[in-house]
Formats: structure tokens, C-alpha cells, sequence
């Protein structure tokens, strides 16, 4: 084990490790093209949950879109508070990306833009008719995202070490989402964080493979398929194609010890 390490790893019992959980997910039943591959437990994988939102009557969109008008300066307000704690964030997430061997990426899209929010309310309002529109915005953990590319050697231990010393940095991690999985459409590992003040934000680990294959080849074509304005068939397409490219992204050694596995749904 790397020195740089050893300063975490014998306090384990400090990090709260979630084990791959195989009771949360499930193979496509027998005769489905895509038998042998998981799907998420109690849904027809990501083209299933994408059928779901492709349905969605354009007269339902506009409505919550005029909900989203309605909310005031609620949104506004959320990044406001973002971009306020912000550079604290940035600092820390630098500092121990630094101590075991990471490097920061992305970080001109740290904050979530308000288009950003607004989108992301409708394709959750979609998935969770009834559920108010302000409890959606008050449940967003990635007002504040980061992701953290660490060598594929040491993938699973830098990740590890960065969990670890976030929780002794007085952070709870409150989602703990592993996609490292087979046939999945994209694939990393996702946490998102919590302090007692009530601050969120969520960190990414990746390789640089899986960053690569994320920036370049995945991330456009995941954008698309979750539109709810895209047609089913094309959207089907589009997770075949994101499900294809993913496969040939190595996985790391024993990384479902970290987190609880996942399928990454649109």
C-alpha cells in the first residue's frame, strides 16, 4: 500500500463502507435482448425508465414549466447559496485530490446553472408525478459537483482514502452510488456529501479512461437520451450506443467494495 495512504486506511472503521449490494439489482429476464446483462431492481433497466419519460404528454411539460415560472426566486436562491460555498468546497476537494495522487477536472462546471436546475426538476417531476416541485429543488445534492480522476492503479484505494478523509473532515455521505456494473451506461463512482450546517455536494471519482470515454463519447449522447422531446426509438438508440461504448472501459480491481452498486438510469 502507498504511503500516501497509510494515514487513512488504519482508521477504517471511521468510513461507513457500503458493500456491493446484490439485492438491489437483478438480470433482464430470460428472452429480453439484453438477457445476461443487470438491470436496476423493479424496472426494465435504462431504456425502460427512458420509455417511461418519452411518453411524457408535451401538454404535461409545459404545465410544470409553468410551475417552474410560478416558484419564484427559489431556484435563484439555491444557487445563490451554491456559489457561496463554492470555494470552500473547491479548496477542500483540491487539497485531498492532491494527498492521494487525484486530479480535479471539470471544475469550470462545478456550480449548477439555473437552465441546469430547471432541467433537471422536469425530468424528475416526470419520473415522480405529484412530488411538489420545491421539495425536488430542496432535494438536489449536486448544486455543487466535482469530479476526481485518480490513476487506475490506485483508483480504488485514492477513492477510498478521499471518502475517508471527507467523513473526518465532519462530512456524511449521504449517496453512495457505485455504476461500476456490467452493461450499465455509464460508469464511476458517485457520492454525494453533507456537512451539520446542511451543505451538499456531490464528487465523482473516475479513471482516466472512464473520464475520457465520459467527456468525449458518453456525456453528449446520455444529454440527448434524456430529453423528454426525444422520440423512444431514437432514445432506445441512444442507450444501446452509451451501453456499447462503457463496455470496453476497463473496470477497476475490487471496486465493488465501494459504495452500493447501480444502474444508471436516464
Amino acid at each position: 500500500m502507498s504511503t500516501k495512504f497509510a494515514s487513512v486506511f488504519p482508521r477504517l472503521t471511521l468510513f461507513r463502507l457500503a458493500k456491493f449490494d446484490e439485492a438491489k439489482i437483478e438480470r433482464y429476464p430470460e428472452g429480453d435482448p439484453k438477457g445476461g446483462q443487470f438491470a436496476p431492481k423493479g424496472g426494465g433497466g435504462a431504456a425502460g425508465k427512458a420509455a417511461e419519460i418519452s411518453g411524457a404528454d408535451p401538454a404535461v411539460v409545459t404545465a410544470i414549466r409553468e410551475k417552474i415560472g410560478a416558484m419564484g426566486g427559489a431556484i435563484g436562491d439555491r444557487v445563490k447559496l451554491a456559489k457561496a460555498a463554492e470555494p470552500k468546497l473547491t479548496g477542500l476537494v483540491n487539497k485531498i485530490a492532491g494527498q492521494f495522487g487525484g486530479k480535479m477536472e471539470g471544475l469550470n462546471h462545478r456550480i449548477k446553472t439555473r437552465v441546469a436546475v430547471e432541467s433537471k426538476i422536469i425530468r424528475k417531476a416526470l419520473q415522480k408525478p405529484g412530488k411538489p416541485l420545491d421539495r425536488i429543488l430542496a432535494d438536489m445534492k449536486d448544486m455543487v459537483r466535482y469530479t476526481m480522476v485518480l490513476p487506475h492503479g490506485s483508483y480504488v484505494e485514492g477513492a477510498r482514502a478521499a471518502i475517508i478523509s471527507l467523513e473526518q473532515e465532519g462530512w456524511e455521505a449521504i449517496d453512495k452510488d457505485n455504476f461500476w456494473q456490467p452493461g450499465n451506461i455509464y460508469k464511476g463512482i458517485n457520492f454525494a456529501f453533507e456537512n451539520k450546517d446542511g451543505t451538499r455536494f456531490e464528487l465523482q471519482f473516475h479513471t482516466p479512461q472512464s473520464y475520457e470515454v465520459k467527456q468525449k463519447e458518453s456525456h453528449p449522447l446520455f444529454e440527448k437520451a434524456r430529453e423528454p422531446d426525444t422520440p423512444p426509438s431514437e432514445r432506445e438508440k441512444l442507450v444501446d450506443q452509451m451501453r456499447n461504448i462503457w463496455n470496453k472501459v476497463i473496470m477497476p480491481a475490487g471496486v465493488s467494495a465501494i459504495g452500493i452498486g447501480r444502474m444508471m438510469t436516464l
